[in-house]
């Protein structure tokens, strides 16, 4: 039987090959490539100048946020150096730990951008989205102890906007279709979520729970130095190897969600669509991954 096998049939052979390898080498190329995109897009939505409310500025800034993770994450991967008189020679090591609590950092922000910016289809609901996550922010920033000038002229001037947040919310035929209860404690307390878990945004942005949702918990005892994480740590190799295998998969998994944050902005902005398209050598990788780690691509 003679198969005839399309590009996208031998790329991902080749990824596969790549995953079985362990090779972080080769990735990190292909992660750099990517990541590339992803700033391009960003600025050709910047470039076109186009003019967007102002709920809708933060997709840059959650763009931003998401580029400097990732920037930082490979340069993690490749090694960090440690000096040290002690020493005979510097230490090259994958510092796990910050690449750890990095990546809960990208997922994250990954999971705010879709749940505000992509998920909702109608322009209300986002900005109604987006209203709840800002209220939110300014009301515990008003916690802060206003001790210094500064703070207290911030503080004064996010009251302002608490109060503006709060009739835009009130007003919103979304907020008046909850419960009284639910009403009342956003109004008190704010909801960036609006009361879904984090493994519940997971699920909404169709990340693939068997993967992510346990992942997710392991994150956070790094990142709140749990007994769980540092047991992990403790377990595992830091030494510096271009095939050492927990160190390939966090690069493949923040690859993953780079990927998804590539395809949900490239949705919302045509401009962003056009300079993807012409990334021509990557975008089988970028459809490949998003299609990976879909819900139900491979969870019968």
């Amino acid at each position: 039987m003679n198969l005839k096998l399309t590009y996208k049939d031998l790329r991902a052979l080749k990824i596969w090959d790549n995953f079985k390898k362990n090779d972080i080498e080769t990735d990190f190329n292909n992660y750099l490539k990517i990541l590339d995109c992803l700033i391009s897009c960003q600025q050709a939505i910047v470039d076109s100048k186009i003019e967007i409310p102002r709920w809708k500025v933060y997709i840059d800034t959650f763009t931003t946020k998401t580029i400097l993770h990732c920037n930082t994450i490979a340069s993690l991967i490749k090694g960090t150096k440690i000096t040290s008189k002690r020493f005979n020679k510097d230490l090259v090591v994958i510092d796990l730990p910050s690449i750890n609590v990095l990546f809960r950092a990208q997922l994250e922000c990954f999971l705010m951008f879709d749940f505000i910016y992509c998920q909702p289809k109608k322009e209300e609901e986002k900005e109604f989205r987006y209203c709840n996550w800002m209220y939110y922010s300014l009301k515990n920033r008003l916690k802060i102890p206003s001790n210094t000038v500064l703070i207290k002229n911030q503080q004064k001037n996010d009251s302002i906007e608490i109060e503006a947040l709060k009739e835009k919310i009130q007003s919103s035929p979304i907020f008046n279709s909850i419960s009284k209860g639910q009403q009342k404690d956003i109004i008190k307390n704010g909801h960036p979520r609006l009361f879904m878990a984090w493994a519940t945004l997971m699920d909404r942005s169709k990340l693939n729970k068997k993967i992510f949702k346990g992942m997710y918990m392991f994150l956070s005892e790094y990142a709140h130095t749990g007994a769980h994480g540092l047991l992990n740590f403790q377990s595992q190799s830091i030494g510096y190897s271009k095939n050492h295998e927990t160190g390939y998969l966090m690069l493949l998994f923040s690859k993953i969600i780079l990927c998804l944050y590539i395809d949900r902005l490239i949705k919302l902005f045509k401009s962003a669509e056009i300079v993807y398209n012409s990334f021509t050598d990557i975008i089988t990788d970028i459809e490949f991954y998003v299609q990976f780690t879909q819900r139900g691509f491979n969870s019968k």
